[in-house]
């Protein structure tokens, strides 16, 4: 997208901050560079990435892989964020390790200590927290939504 003024047409190098696309946009950036990796051995949700393999000597080619991809892309890691060569990671609220993946406990504890809903608002805020959790619910979409219930 450009700006056009009386003077000059001016075109942004990066995505504005709170454009309702540009979510989206990142995410497909984020694939794109990353396609020859993902879902093979790399996930990527918005600017969250994380490195798999089932052993240390393709985790350490992927790795390499990874780094040269970044630097390939002028794309930068926090080394505050990062962690490297664990068992089991924290990951966009999931807890994943060898036996797979399952919600995080702390997130489900609050999700039980939330309060009744008393307001449309609260509902919703309700409805939206738990879709978080919807593909371990136990007929989740056949139950009818608190809204609807007599």
């Amino acid at each position: 997208m450009s700006y056009m003024t009386d003077e000059k047409i001016f075109t942004p190098r990066r995505v504005h901050q709170g454009c309702s696309d540009a979510a989206i946009h990142f995410q497909k950036t984020m694939e794109k560079c990353f396609a020859t990796l993902l879902y093979k051995h790399r996930l990527v949700w918005i600017d969250d990435l994380l490195l798999y393999a089932d052993d240390i000597d393709t985790y350490l080619d992927k790795l390499a892989e990874l780094f040269s991809l970044l630097n390939d892309f002028g794309l930068k890691l926090s080394v505050k964020k990062s962690s490297l060569y664990q068992t089991e990671v924290k990951w966009c609220g999931k807890i994943i390790d060898a036996n797979g993946v399952r919600h995080d406990s702390a997130r489900i504890e609050s999700l039980r200590a939330m309060p009744y809903p008393s307001t449309a608002g609260e509902l919703q805020q309700f409805i939206c927290a738990i879709n978080w959790v919807r593909e371990s619910l136990v007929d989740y979409a056949r139950q009818p939504p608190p809204s609807s219930a007599n």
